[in-house]
């Protein structure tokens, strides 16, 4: 009898939070796009129950067009998708190339609760998945 492996998602390490700033993601998977995505800062505003991040997207490769993908899932499934911004919508991006993006949540995730950041970038068809992070505020 042998073991056999699969393939998993590592399991978050980092733990960001409101406050993060200059968060380097890390590439998983398919890197040869080259894109650089750096969180710049994390706005939550309680009265309009909406977060922004805020992000600089590098093309260090020879991507033609680019998009993204943001959630925020807890432990009991609660998923929250990046619903509005820039960040998901498709955008002509140049090699070397330097833009800010951002990607709005409609409503807050809940206080106090760790969920786990899933992002992922498109260049022009090719999807790059990121090294998933803790988030909580």
């Amino acid at each position: 009898m042998s073991a056999t492996t699969t393939a998993t998602t590592p399991q978050p390490t980092t733990n960001l939070n409101a406050q993060s700033t200059n968060y380097q993601f890390i590439c998983l998977a398919d890197c040869s796009n080259k894109i650089g995505v750096t969180l710049t800062s994390i706005n939550i505003d309680k009265n309009a129950q909406t977060m922004v991040w805020n992000f600089n997207i590098l093309n260090n490769g020879t991507c033609s067009n680019i998009r993204g993908g943001l959630s925020l899932e807890s432990l009991q499934g609660d998923k929250n998708q990046a619903n509005g911004g820039t960040f998901t919508e498709d955008i002509n991006f140049n090699s070397g190339q330097q833009l800010p993006r951002s990607a709005t949540f409609s409503a807050l995730p809940k206080q106090g609760t760790p969920y786990t950041v899933s992002l992922s970038m498109y260049c022009d068809s090719n999807g790059n998945d990121y090294q998933p992070v803790l988030f909580s505020y």
